[in-house]
Order: C-alpha cells, then structure tokens, then sequence
C-alpha cells in the first residue's frame, strides 16, 4: 500500500536521523504512567547525528506521539499509537519516500504528516526516509512506543456491614452496597492558551512541539485517578509561509474514559520583513562612463527571510535618474538611485537603496589632428588645421557632440629689424572642454627659423671675358643688384660688394692680362648670407695704336727722300691698356733699291715699317711705301759752252765729257 502526500518544493541534501524516543515500562501504577506520560510529552525529542563535512543534512523530527486505547480501557493489547513526523532539508527541492510498516509514503519537507495507528505492543517502530532526487540521501528513525494507555477502570463495590449485637449474643446483620465508579469527567482547571508566534523559517516545530506537548498550558485534574491528555492536531498551517492558525482541541481523560476539552488555537504570523544577505552595492561615486551594471538578481543580490529563506522570496529592482537632456552639465552630473525590493510571500517587504552619485569629472581627450611640434622657416609656417574637421575630440559622457573646442595662438616674433622678427616661436593652444567644464589642452610648439640664405632676384652679371678698357662698372645696388629674403622680402636686406684683382703693376703682360672677382653679399637679418660672384677675365689682346706721324706713301725723286720722321716726337703711338708711356715704337726700312748701273738703282721703293708693341706683344705697324723715281734729267754742272756763232771753220772742239 502506498500513500502520498502533496508535495511543497524546498531544498535538497542528505543525512541520518536516528531516535530512541520511549523505553518500554511496564507495571507502572496510573499516577507513574500519567508523570511518565508527562515527562514524554515534554522532553520528547529527536537525537541527530552529524553527516559528513560534504552532505548537507536531512533533520527528522517527529512528535505528538499518542496512544489511544480505542475505547477499551481495561484492555491494553489493543492499545495504538500515532505520530506526527516533519523532514526538513535546507536546500532539497525534491520529495522524500518511507515504508512503514509495509506501506510506502512520500512527501515534501517542511511539511507535518500524521502516521498511524501502530500498536503498542508491536516493539519499536523502524523506518528510513530517502531523498527522491538523491537516493543516497538518508535519514534512520527508531521510535520507540509509548506506554500502553489502558488501565483498569477504578470503579468498584464497597458492602459495608452493620452488625446488631445484644447481650444475649442475638444478632441483627444490616449490608449497604455502595457501587463505586468514575463517572465524572476530569476538570480541567487551567484551560488551554492561545499562542501566537513568528515564523521560524523551520515551520515553528520546537514551538509548536513545546506548546502541544505543555497541551497549551492547560491544566486537568481528576478525583479518581491520573489525567491523560490527547489532542486533534494534524498539521501546521498553510496560509502564506506556513502562517496561519490551526485550532487544536486538548482532551483530557481519565481511566475510565470521561474526558474534558480545552480548545486553543496555535498562530504563526510573518510580520517580520525579509532581509537581503549579499549583493547590495555600497552608495558610490562614479564616472559617467563608469556607472555599473545593475547586480543581477538571484546571482549577485540574494535576500532570505525568516520565515521562507531564499527560495520564496522575491526581488524586484527599480532606478530612478535626476539626469537631464538639456547639453548642461546636469547631462553628466546627476545621481541615480536603485532600489531593490524583497518581498516574503506575506507581503512583508524591505528595500535597499543604492545612491550612484555620477560626476563628470574626466576631461575630454582630442581624438585627431594635434600637429606635433616642428621646426619650421619662416615662410613654411603651416596654418592651424581646422576645428571639426582636422581636429576632432570626444569626451567619456559627451562623445564628441557636445565638446567645444577653442585655438589661441601667442608669438614671440619681434618688430626691431632684427633677427627676432624671423627667429621665434608659435605656442598653439587647443582646448577641448565638456559641458561640466573638464578642460584639456593640447599644444604644439612651432619653432620658427630663418636658415634660408636670401637670394638675389636680379643684377648679377655673368662672367665676362673683356679688353682691358673695357671693364664693365659694377651695377648699382639695390637698382640693378636686388636681392629678397623668405622672411625679410626685400626690405630687410642688406648688399654688399667686393672686387679682388690679380693685376700687377711690373710693367709687364700681367698688369693688363689679369683677373677681377666681384662678390656681392646679401645677409638677412639673421646673418644668413649669400654671395653671388662674377669674374671678369680682363685680357689685352688689342694691339696698340700710332697716334700720329706716321707718314703717308709718297712718290718722290730719288734726289727727294725724306727723312724718316723722329720716334716719339714724330710719331707717337697708345694703347688702350698701356696708354703711350708702355708702348714700344720700333722702325725698319727696306728698298728695292738696285746697284746695277742702271734705272733700277734709281726707280725703287722704300718700305718704311714702325711697329708699336703693348706690354702684352700685341703689335701694330704702320707702313709707309717711299716710290723713287727718277724723273728729273741730269743738269750739266759744267763745260757746257754757251750759245756761239762761229765761223765753220771755228767750231770748236766739243769740251771733253767728264
């Protein structure tokens, strides 16, 4: 046969249960049987032994053990007896299963079953319960029976016998027969207590076991012999976490089955609010970016009650924000308070509060586009990159929608015309700020330089290769020679010029056969100069020049050939280098002038040469051709005679020639 209960989840584990509840004792008069009774009722209790370190324990408890004498009160051998048993596991959510006495029951922890009726006489009642999720899970129980709670009735039969005796020894015999028996009902002269406790969490079983075995306080007596008490309880109460009230009626008995009642009933109330027990997070100043996740519920928070423990109870979370949306700094400082809730299945309800004050204390960060520091010319400056655009920036609570990003920029550049004005530094400031005001900057240092050497733009004459005389002027600064700077322009620079020269003055070639270096320097205000350089190779390669006397041809007769004319005084000659003082005039004649006797040696030409040399050996000659002629008859000298007339015979002798 097999019984089962309704079954209530609660937790699971193991352990043994053993119990040696009620020596058998025998041949007690009634007064001994009610004090054992008594004692019983009281002291009645389960002994447990401990499980192993690693299972966790079923505890046994059983009570409310009751014999009833089924109306044979003079007839203990069919005596019974009933009781109450309760498992509990602390964390079993599974059922548990027994044989008793051949028949098979199951049912839930932390929940009261009545079992019986045995028979007292039956020896001691043993059984094991075996968790149904764990079979290895166990707990023993002995229960020993009470003592039988039948005994003979007290009534009897008094004859009293009066006896009538006169002198004579007649006499008289008078019986009264007085039936003795117990009809009247114990009194009880203390009724039954109300009793009203908290839930325990372990349904109250030593309080409810003290009260029922003290029957509610109640008090009996009866004039014939001992009191015994029973009661109708059956099962705790089962309103929300085992509270509730159960009405249990006290009997008091006596030998001869007159009984009285008592009435009282046993209430267990949760008035007590549930607790957490792990999990709530302290108050906390945080970060907007570092506000935590809620604890999850069941996991990181868990609450208990005294009544339900963890398993029953229920944990709701609610969150309430003073943040704004206003692009105020109320966006990011603001407070959130989270509230946890537990609540028993009686509706007692407790909270905590968790206040997450939220600040914006971070400043923001740029995300792109700082230059990094460099070293520039001063016409290399790069412009700021653009803000937005190059240079972004974002920020822990405002991303980068709601930052602000400001440029300052200061200079060290001077205005004195001096190397200041071009040698300096540029300190760029960022600055990116959130809407709680956090600032960040960031800076780039532009180190400005002027190591670019000015330039020339236009003047510089090419080499050239020139006759002494004719040496080129040096051009005019700043007319024909300019020069500009990267930093100064034109303004601010400053030409200079020098010439070198490998002329000589020896009186030879080199003082006109020679070299001129003309540098002009252009420095900045920085002093970075730059040299242009012309070199004019100066040669003499022009012959020199007469100047004058030099005669022009001439046909002359041979009798009229002039002089040469005087070197130097005649003829004079210059050079355009050496002028007339370092030039050398020489002269050669040459004729063709015959000594034959004959015409030749008077019809002939005279080359006249003058040659004039620079100190250079550049040379020039004039030539000047002498024609002789002889075109002029001889003239007698003398013996030529004169005119005469004579006579034939008279003429004379011609004079002798020579």
């Amino acid at each position: 046969m097999d019984k089962t209960f309704t079954k209530r989840s609660t937790g699971y584990s193991t352990s043994k249960v053993s119990g040696n509840f009620f020596p058998l004792c025998r041949g007690l008069s009634a007064t001994g049987k009610l004090y054992l009774l008594w004692a019983w009722l009281f002291l009645f209790q389960i002994t447990l032994w401990s499980a192993p370190a690693d299972v966790a324990p079923i505890e046994v408890l059983t009570f409310n053990l009751q014999c009833q004498n089924n109306n044979t009160p003079n007839d203990p051998s069919d005596d019974t007896f009933t009781f109450h048993l309760i498992a509990s596991h602390p964390s079993s959510v599974s059922t548990w299963n027994t044989n008793i006495d051949g028949i098979n029951y199951s049912g839930d922890y932390d929940r009261a079953y009545q079992f019986g009726p045995y028979s007292v006489n039956g020896g001691n009642l043993s059984f094991t319960l075996v968790d149904n999720a764990d079979l290895s899970g166990t707990a023993s129980v002995v229960l020993s029976p009470p003592i039988s709670c039948s005994d003979t009735c007290d009534t009897y039969t008094i004859i009293r016998t009066w006896t009538a005796t006169d002198d004579c020894g007649n006499t008289s015999v008078e019986n009264q027969v007085v039936e003795v028996e117990d009809s009247e009902a114990p009194t009880i002269t203390t009724p039954a207590s109300d009793l009203t406790v908290n839930c325990d969490g372990s349904g109250n079983y030593s309080d409810l076991q003290t009260w029922i075995n003290n029957q509610g306080g109640a008090v009996a007596v009866d004039g014939c012999g001992s009191v015994i008490w029973t009661n109708d309880f059956t099962n705790l109460p089962s309103g929300c976490s085992g509270t509730g009230t159960i009405t249990v009626v006290f009997t008091a008995s006596d030998d001869c089955g007159n009984s009285s009642q008592t009435t009282a009933d046993f209430t267990i109330t949760d008035d007590t609010v549930p607790y957490f027990t792990a999990g709530i997070p302290s108050d906390v100043t945080v970060e907007c970016d570092a506000i935590p996740a809620p604890p999850t519920i069941g996991v990181d928070i868990t609450a208990g009650d005294n009544c339900d423990g963890s398993s029953d109870v229920t944990i709701t979370f609610s969150e309430t924000s003073t943040q704004t949306n206003t692009g105020t700094c109320s966006d990011n400082n603001y407070s959130l308070r989270r509230v946890w809730y537990v609540e028993d299945q009686c509706s007692n309800i407790d909270s905590a509060i968790q206040i997450i004050t939220v600040v914006d204390t971070s400043v923001p960060s740029f995300t792109a586009g700082i230059p990094s520091d460099v070293t520039v010319e001063c016409d290399a400056i790069p412009t700021p990159p653009t803000i937005g655009v190059d240079i972004t920036a974002g920020d822990n609570c405002d991303g980068s929608s709601d930052v602000t990003i400001t440029f300052s920029e200061t200079s060290t550049q001077t205005n004195t015309g001096t190397c200041s004005d071009n040698n300096y530094s540029l300190r760029r400031v960022w600055y990116v700020a959130d809407q709680c005001s956090n600032i960040d900057s960031a800076i780039q240092i532009i180190t400005v330089v002027d190591t670019s050497v000015p330039s020339f733009t236009a003047g510089i004459p090419s080499d050239i290769t020139v006759e002494c005389d004719a040496i080129p002027a040096p051009p005019t600064i700043g007319v024909d020679i300019t020069a500009g700077d990267n930093c100064d322009g034109s303004s601010d620079v400053t030409i200079t010029f020098s010439e070198t020269s490998t002329q000589t003055n020896t009186g030879t070639c080199s003082d006109n056969n020679y070299s001129l270096r003309r540098v002009w320097y252009v420095a900045d205000q920085c002093a970075n100069i730059d040299s242009a350089i012309q070199i004019i190779t100066v040669v003499d390669t022009s012959v020199p020049s007469f100047t004058a006397g030099i005669p022009s041809d001439v046909t002359v007769e041979c009798d009229a050939i002039p002089a040469p004319p005087t070197i130097g005084v005649d003829i004079t000659a210059g050079d355009n280098c050496d002028g007339s003082s370092d030039v050398t005039i020489t002269f050669s004649e040459t004729s063709t002038q015959t000594n034959t006797g004959t015409c030749s040696d008077n019809n002939y030409s005279l080359r006249r040469v003058w040659y004039v040399a620079d100190q250079c050996s550049n040379i020039d000659s004039a030539i000047q051709i002498i024609t002789v002629v002889d075109t002029s008859v001889p003239s007698f000298t003398a013996g030529i005679p004169s005119d005469v007339t004579v006579e034939c015979d008279a003429i004379p002798a011609p004079p002798t020639i020579g």
